[in-house]
């Protein structure tokens, strides 16, 4: 009986202990890991990729409690911007903190940033979202905020590239990959307090991937001033060299969005040295009569579009061009006063451009034309039947100009390079300079 009584009071001394012990010292059970969003017992970068999945209604496994970063009861982008920002070695704390706060996170969806920014290019609003097609659309847009730029982007396909320039920092352009999906992405800036005017441009052409912007994170809030708009407005129709098809890179097949950049262009290089606002309308393997190996692809295709691919027609009153630059021609080539069936004659082309010319006065009556032709495979205009062409339309000879660019072709799949496109840019600005603006 002693034995069995000392037993008991053995183990109540025990679990008395324990007791104490555990309201001393949690035990493991209850210890979070904020930011171990994968719960792998680590902070590191893929905690960051499961919880942007998971905001993105992906299908993930995830630590809801240690991913609640920002300590406030939800998950969702001020959580992926904190955790971004740790990683990077920002100086702060994940989960509670007894620490001052810093500036107030907002989110802000495109609906509200519209009264506070301009759109850019060939962007439209649908259903919430900026819908972004042409290469170089986008929005502009100031806030007072500092620290790093969250947006959420849908990209079709297997990715693309987003631009982001920040207080018109036209040489240090952010170039952002994104991948194919809905998903937040970070600028990686560090900005420091005070006003900034932020950029967020589509960087590939229509044909490789289209993107819609969702929402925009900034640390801070929009002012109530939009950016103000630049006098001088270009539009620039074009083929491959104008969406800077190859430009990225060296080699051949090189077509891919992966080697494009739209502002590496002659046409962004030439906006940027006259402080021009641009519209970049352009499609790869385009003509005037023909395309590349289509002869279907022509201008008509996509000149006339916000969205080609729903055929939503563009609104010519949204962005009148004092200048259009007309850069269609060389694909025609390819059954130019050739053997093959179907080829183009003399008066097949001069008839199209005819009818291309007349098209872009009656959207742009005020506008002055240049057609620059000789950047691609061949650079004497005399040797380009195309120009010799061109030189005969009588009607519009008071606004048809050409431009020469002598360039390497040094890019990818025997197109410009930057550094080609930069050379050809400033001429061109500068043939505008002397010919057209004075």
């Amino acid at each position: 009986m002693r034995n069995w009584k000392k037993g008991i009071c053995l183990i109540l001394t025990c679990v008395f202990c324990f007791s104490a012990l555990t309201a001393l010292f949690p035990v493991a059970a209850d210890i979070v890991l904020y930011g171990d969003c994968d719960g792998n017992g680590k902070i590191h970068t893929r905690d960051s990729l499961v919880l942007r999945k998971y905001i993105a209604k992906y299908d993930v496994d995830i630590d809801l409690k240690a991913s609640d970063v920002a300590y406030d009861g939800k998950i969702n982008a001020k959580d992926s911007l904190r955790l971004r920002q740790y990683l990077a070695d920002y100086d702060l704390v994940l989960g509670p903190t007894t620490t001052a706060p810093g500036p107030g996170t907002e989110i802000y969806t495109v609906d509200q940033m519209l009264a506070f920014s301009n759109l850019v290019g060939r962007s439209v609003v649908e259903d919430g979202v900026l819908k972004m097609e042409h290469t170089t659309s986008g929005i502009e847009f100031m806030a007072d905020c500092e620290g790093d730029i969250v947006f959420t982007v849908n990209c079709s396909g297997d990715g693309g590239y987003m631009g982001v320039m920040i207080d018109d920092d036209f040489e240090n352009m952010i170039r952002v990959t994104l991948d194919g999906g809905t998903m937040f992405y970070s600028a990686g800036v560090n900005l420091p307090k005070g006003v900034h005017k932020i950029r967020l441009i589509k960087l590939n052409e229509w044909m490789r991937n289209t993107m819609e912007l969702q929402s925009v994170m900034i640390e801070g809030t929009l002012t109530g001033a939009k950016p103000q708009e630049k006098e001088l407005k270009l539009e620039f129709y074009g083929d491959s060299l104008t969406v800077g098809y190859g430009n990225l890179t060296t080699g051949t097949d090189k077509g891919g969005w992966q080697w494009q950049d739209g502002y590496r262009t002659y046409a962004a290089y030439c906006a940027n040295e006259l402080g021009a606002e641009f519209s970049t309308v352009a499609a790869s393997g385009h003509g005037v009569t023909a395309g590349f190996s289509d002869k279907s692809q022509t201008w008509d295709k996509f000149a006339g579009y916000s969205l080609v691919s729903s055929q939503t027609s563009w609104d010519f009153d949204a962005y009148q061009a004092d200048v259009v630059v007309v850069n269609l021609g060389a694909n025609d080539e390819t059954y130019y006063n050739r053997t093959q069936n179907p080829a183009i004659s003399d008066a097949d082309f001069k008839a199209a451009c005819q009818t291309f010319l007349d098209w872009i006065r009656s959207n742009n009556p005020d506008c002055e034309i240049v057609w620059a032709l000789g950047s691609h495979s061949v650079s004497d205009s005399e040797k380009i039947k195309p120009i010799k062409v061109l030189k005969e339309l009588d009607a519009e000879l008071d606004y048809l100009h050409f431009t020469q660019f002598d360039l390497k072709l040094s890019g990818g799949d025997s197109h410009p390079s930057v550094a080609d496109h930069e050379k050809a840019g400033l001429q061109l600005a500068e043939y505008l300079k002397t010919e057209i603006l004075k």
